[in-house]
């Protein structure tokens, strides 16, 4: 029986070869695109995956008003952990940079300052050493096994000893794993240092002060963490009775895609998007198998009479079902084939595009069961409409032909909802991709509040007397390609310094959370902002009680004063009064509004910041790290530009959206490749009907207008459906942007045009070849 299913199929297929050919490569490109995207939904759903314990982790994540950092109090973890017995273990770590040396090595790293119970919620495999001992230890340091070759090369880093920040001496005491690519941003770091050291300098179990500090629990199994939510309000208020914070925890699986964050977490993925690829995925597979169904149903006039006869010898329903089933299987096989070795080539690409590094995790039986599900689905999707039409066909109407009459209707209804189907898919893929290409643009190019070009950074290090950080500053402003110089503790897009501020109006005591950004007296007009009340800082005496603030516009506008000039506040440590306020500019990405935040005034600080001339970069970045190293030899000179760290708040968004619109045009092609194959066939089964119009008269526009109408009628049905659906989907997506484009509609209205004039070309090609032939020639046929 196999055998003879087998011999039938492959002279079906072998006789139709247009018709095979378009079934083939339609699947193809099909499959292919939808495992590429598999592979890209596997990745983002597995981020953090590689914690053994990730569904009983969570986080602290602090609510202010429209903000959320995940940020808390430094007694926070321990007071968890003793008074609610959902939580098994806490643990709280702050994020760093430091500059480690060795020999005549140095390097700067990234890292956290953790607890030695790090190690008990996080999974990161062990190296070598002791890691969890090391946490326990202020002269410890704990390497990333990446970081240990940057500085050791292939030496045992285990017990040698390194100097930090040209200070202290540190023995490293383990090497643990890097951080997969897929780790969120808060766990990618490159040391761990112990916790221990806040104490030497601040007092971290401080309720009132030093909120800064990442806290992280973990639940019983069978714990609702919303219900510790509410035990958590009732702990921390006795500590905090005038507070307008609250806390609450968020499941470390949800940070990457529904992060529900303001500030720390970094480039982050979106679950929006990735409904939207699975979606897209289906529709690609599915607009495939419809391709295949149509094109079966289209060309069962020429199976008719094999059918009727095989009815005739004695043939039953369910035999001519399996043929059909088994040619469709057969078909997919095939594809299937075809498209992993498409896969297999095309994932270099792939990776550059979504800047990963996907590998085909053949070794997964979850991934291969997945494969061999959709193998499976496609097989039974694409053959089961054609096998139940054409076997359901009688045996007086296989062997007559009078299948035109009974089933004309009912194909012809089926082809025409595909039409409809594919053009509105193409349609609303079409339009979601430009919306989105828009929406990234207007990012791109909308007005900060300041001047991201041509800025260059650098860090000099904590341990820069002010002495110092003037020469370098004078001897940077003598190169004629630097315009300004300015310094500050952090660049805008990284600032994570939040604390109250306290102010009195109306006799009345008055606080609120903001940002805190220390710099000196060149940081503003160094990045282009403008003060639009009062005067810039100005040269004053370091000293904490006795500080100046300038403020942005937002912050003036929730302390209300009728001038702010000259009004005392505190903020965190730091009192003084306000001598100006600046422009409100983006310091986050523009999925969130504007907040408040201040300036306080410090002479000198980690980062310098130069506006540089965009002549003779190179000559001038290298005249930059000469006179930077010559004041701070023991410093790795390490420079980046701002407008690219700028970008990279927009890295993953931008990734997708190539993504998104690479599958789009797959998408349109697979949709016109069936509408070709359809019209080719339609074309020749009307070919007598053309040749007897043309008899009596009929000329090639009305031939044209013949074959061309249900297509024009379906791309109008089409944009009827689509640009509702479009322009809800897109307004929901641009709900994310504080700061949004508008949904124009001369864009629906181009897109359509756009699909009619490109299906009126697939469908005409056709149609004039068959409305320029001979109509003798046509009455010959068959």
């Amino acid at each position: 029986m196999f055998k003879n299913y087998l011999k039938i199929a492959i002279r079906n297929l072998s006789k139709q070869k247009i018709f095979t050919l378009i079934n083939i490569f339609g699947l193809t490109i099909g499959i292919t695109s939808a495992i590429l995207i598999l592979l890209w939904i596997r990745y983002e759903l597995n981020y953090d995956h590689f914690h053994a314990k990730l569904q009983q982790i969570y986080r602290v994540v602090t609510h202010y008003g429209d903000s959320k950092v995940p940020t808390s109090p430094g007694p926070m973890a321990a007071t968890l952990k003793s008074t609610i017995p959902e939580v098994i273990d806490a643990t709280r770590f702050k994020g760093d940079r430091v500059v480690l040396q060795y020999g005549e090595k140095s390097v700067r790293l990234r890292g956290l300052n953790a607890e030695p119970g790090f190690f008990d919620i996080f999974t990161f495999p062990v190296i070598k050493g002791e890691p969890k001992v090391a946490l326990d230890d202020p002269s410890s340091i704990v390497l990333t096994e990446t970081s240990a070759s940057r500085l050791f090369g292939d030496e045992d880093p285990i017990g040698k000893v390194v100097k930090m920040n040209n200070k202290w001496d540190l023995k490293i005491g383990g090497i643990i794993a890097d951080a997969p690519e897929n780790s969120s941003p808060p766990l990618q770091f490159e040391y761990l240092f112990p916790f221990k050291v806040y104490y030497f300098w601040r007092d971290p179990d401080d309720w009132m002060k030093n909120s800064d500090y990442q806290t992280w629990v973990m639940l019983n199994p069978e714990s609702d963490y919303t219900i510790v939510n509410q035990k958590i309000e009732k702990i921390f208020r006795p500590h905090l009775p005038d507070s307008k914070l609250s806390y609450v925890l968020q499941p470390f699986k949800e940070i990457h895609l529904q992060p529900n964050t303001t500030r720390w977490d970094g480039p982050h993925g979106d679950i929006k998007y990735v409904i939207i690829f699975s979606v897209l995925a289906l529709l690609m597979i599915f607009i495939a198998c419809l391709n295949y169904m149509s094109l079966s149903t289209a060309r069962s006039i020429s199976r008719s009479k094999e059918i009727g006869i095989r009815k005739v010898v004695g043939a039953t329903r369910t035999q001519l079902i399996n043929q059909h089933y088994f040619e469709s299987f057969l078909l997919v096989w095939i594809s299937f084939a075809i498209a992993m070795i498409m896969v297999k080539l095309s994932l270099p690409m792939f990776n550059s595009i979504a800047g990963t590094k996907f590998m085909l995790p053949f070794a997964e039986p979850k991934f291969m069961a997945i494969l061999f599900g959709l193998f499976l689905s496609v097989g039974f999707l694409a053959g089961t409409y054609p096998s139940l039409i054409l076997s359901s066909i009688k045996i007086n109407q296989n062997l007559t032909n009078s299948i035109f009459s009974s089933q004309r209707g009912k194909g012809y209804s089926f082809r025409k909802y595909l039409v409809i189907f594919q053009f509105t898919v193409t349609i609303l893929v079409a339009i979601s991709t430009i919306a989105i290409y828009q929406q990234l643009s207007f990012i791109r190019n909308k007005k900060l509040g300041y001047n991201p070009e041509n800025l260059v950074y650098f860090n000099i290090g904590d341990n820069c007397p002010e002495e110092s950080y003037n020469s370098l500053k004078n001897e940077l402003l003598g190169i004629p390609t630097i315009a300004s110089v300015g310094s500050s503790y952090q660049i805008p897009t990284e600032l994570d310094f939040y604390s109250n501020v306290n102010w009195r109006q109306n006799e009345q005591d008055m606080s609120q959370a903001m940002a805190i950004f220390e710099v000196d007296e060149n940081f503003l007009p160094t990045y282009g902002m403008e003060i639009i009340s009062g005067k810039n800082f100005h040269k004053a005496k370091d000293d904490w009680s006795d500080c100046s603030f300038i403020i942005n516009e937002k912050a003036a506008e929730i302390m209300k004063f009728d001038n702010s000039i000259g009004q005392p506040i505190k903020a965190y440590e730091w009192t003084g009064k306000i001598v100006g306020v600046v422009k409100n500019f983006h310091f986050e990405n523009l999925h969130e509004e504007i907040k408040p935040m201040i300036f306080v005034y410090h002479p000198v600080n980690l980062l310098v910041t130069a506006r540089i001339v965009r002549e003779n970069m190179p000559e001038t970045l290298k005249k930059i790290e000469q006179i930077t190293k010559k004041h701070y030899p023991e410093n790795p000179f390490e420079y980046h530009f701002f407008d690219q760290e700028l970008e990279g708040l927009y890295r993953k968004e931008i990734k997708t959206s190539e993504i998104f619109t690479s599958f789009t045009i797959i998408t349109i092609l697979i949709s016109l490749l069936g509408l070709y194959g359809m019209i080719s066939y339609v074309t020749e089964q009307k070919t007598k009907e053309i040749g007897i119009r043309k008899v009596h008269g009929a000329d090639v526009f009305s031939i044209l207008l013949l074959l061309n109408k249900d297509y024009l009628i379906g791309v109008a049905i089409a944009f009827m459906i689509a640009c509702p659906i479009a322009f809800l989907a897109i307004d929901a997506w641009l709900q994310n942007f504080a700061y949004r484009t508008e949904i124009r509609w001369l864009v629906f209205a181009l897109v359509g045009l756009s699909v009619l004039i490109i299906a009126l070309l697939t469908v005409s090609r056709q149609a004039v070849k068959a409305a320029m032939a001979n109509p003798v020639e046509a009455l010959k046929y068959e």
